[in-house]
Order: structure tokens, then sequence, then C-alpha cells
């Protein structure tokens, strides 16, 4: 049988769904790592201030050295996740969509973190704390800013968005707070057009991000 019968029989469109199935749950981890990226460093923190009052806590302060490595080894994972994903992803709605799902999922780590920062100003025992968790907060909206920023450029290539509106939609993902709205105001644009979103060549190997 050769190549273009294969292509058109059953066999071909039944590993066609199968890969689909798997790439629909890969990005589902892949956006899960992202969203849950800073509740892993208020796990830490928590269990830090709360040693003396939970023997379970206690023993997660015991361990508290290791958090560092585990984050790090964490966001290696979320950020070659994410980039998987902006490679495979159908076009500008769904990067947009994704990136928006992991913001609004990240708002009650971000708040909780807020509160550590807050404590961290009122006392100077906390200041390094404070530090700490900026760095973190940091990393975390690089990764969710990046998902962001380029599903603006494949709304500019799409013709959703001006250039200019590429632009402010893109980097504003990088800005606490504003990035949710730009989210926000980035998915419903792409939701509302017409656009067909572009698809990976499969065949050629190439992909448009």
């Amino acid at each position: 049988m050769n190549t273009a019968m294969w292509a058109e029989s059953p066999e071909a469109e039944e590993a066609t769904d199968m890969r689909a199935q798997l790439s629909s749950g890969g990005k589902r981890v892949i956006i899960a790592a992202n969203a849950l990226f800073p509740y892993l460093m208020v796990l830490s923190i928590t269990a830090a201030l709360a040693s003396d009052v939970s023997s379970a806590a206690a023993f997660l302060a015991e361990r508290i050295l290791w958090m560092p490595v585990v984050m790090g080894i964490w966001y290696l994972i979320a950020l070659l996740g994410a980039v998987l994903f902006l490679r495979s992803a159908r076009g500008a709605r769904e990067r947009a969509r994704s990136a928006l799902l992991i913001k609004t999922i990240q708002i009650p780590a971000y708040i909780a973190i807020f509160l550590f920062s807050l404590t961290g100003v009122l006392f100077i025992q906390l200041l390094l704390l404070t530090a700490v968790m900026f760095v973190f907060d940091v990393m975390t909206i690089a990764l969710s800013g990046t998902m962001g920023l380029f599903a603006a450029f494949s709304a500019r290539r799409e013709g959703i968005l001006t250039t200019k509106a590429m632009w402010i939609l893109g980097l504003l993902q990088y800005i606490w707070c504003v990035d949710v709205v730009c989210a926000l105001i980035l998915w419903r644009k792409t939701k509302q057009s017409k656009t067909i979103p572009a698809r990976a060549d499969a065949d050629a190997g190439t992909v448009s991000l």
C-alpha cells in the first residue's frame, strides 16, 4: 500500500485521532504545570511559617532547603512544556485561551504571595523571604507572559490584531494585574474572529508560531 492510499485509510484516520487525543492530554499537563508553579512556592512558605503549629508543616519545613531545587526542576519542566505547547497549538485562539486560563488559575496564589510579601516588609526578619518571592514571581510571570506574547504574535499573523495592538497586548502580559486584563481582551478578540486557526504542516515538518 503506497503512502497516498494509507493516508486515506481508516487506519490513518485512527492514528491521527490518537495523536490528537495524546496531544490534548499533553497540553492539559503543560497548562497545569505552568498554572500550579506559584502554588508550590506558597506551599513552601506556608510550611516554613507554620512549622511551630503543625507537625506536618514542621516535616515540610525541615526539608525547606530542598524546595528551591524542586521548584527549579518544576520550572524547567514547565518552561520546556510551554515551548512544546507553543509549537503544537492550533493558532491564536488556543494560545490566548490557554494563557488566560493559566493566569486566572494563578490569581489566588498571587494574592497569597502578596500577603506574604507585605508581612516581609512589615517585619525586617522576613525581608529575605520577600526578595525570594519576588524572584519566583518574576519567573512565574515570565512563563505565562511568554504564552500570552506568542498568542498576540499569532493573532497579528492571522490578521486579528494590528501591529500596535500586538505589542501592547503582548508586552503587557508581563505586568502583574494588567496581564490578566490583557489576556482576557486578547482571548475575546480571537474568539470573535472568524479566522481559521493555523495548523502545523506535519508533512513538511514545519510549525507556525
